[in-house]
């Protein structure tokens, strides 16, 4: 599980939820904390839990663009607490032989085709022939 500084408040009864700022339908909105206490965030820094009929949300990022606050950058708000060298895990390829094969017959190729909807076949050879190369 990560640990991010800033978070939403866990659910700990109907205290803990609150009226939405934006469709003001109470015990529906989740606020912002900083886990460190050091930083007290506005009543409308949060998150509406009605998603699909209200959709606020307002981040702590934005609040802190919003405010010209800048906040220092520092391992424990820009990246996860629980990330050590030891979840890194080292690069894999695909087995030789089994890229050649599948370079046979891209019409059946379902990476390939996909590829070629989004970036076009051109750009998708290329990028293939480059994996290729590398691999081998």
């Amino acid at each position: 599980m990560n640990t991010f500084r800033f978070k939403l408040e866990p659910y700990q009864g109907s205290t803990t939820r609150h009226l939405c700022p934006a469709c003001n339908k109470k015990n529906v909105f989740v606020r912002y904390i900083d886990t460190e206490k050091q930083i007290t965030f506005p009543e409308n820094a949060g998150r509406c839990n009605r998603e699909e009929k209200c959709g606020y949300h307002y981040t702590p990022s934005q609040y802190f663009q919003d405010n010209n606050y800048i906040l220092p950058k520092t391992r424990e708000t820009s990246f996860p607490c629980n990330i050590t060298p030891e979840t890194i895990q080292s690069i894999s390829f695909i087995d030789k032989d089994l890229l050649c094969e599948s370079q046979r017959s891209y019409k059946h190729n379902n990476l390939f085709q996909f590829l070629c909807s989004q970036i076009g076949e051109t750009a998708t050879q290329e990028l293939f022939a480059k994996y290729k190369n590398w691999n081998l």
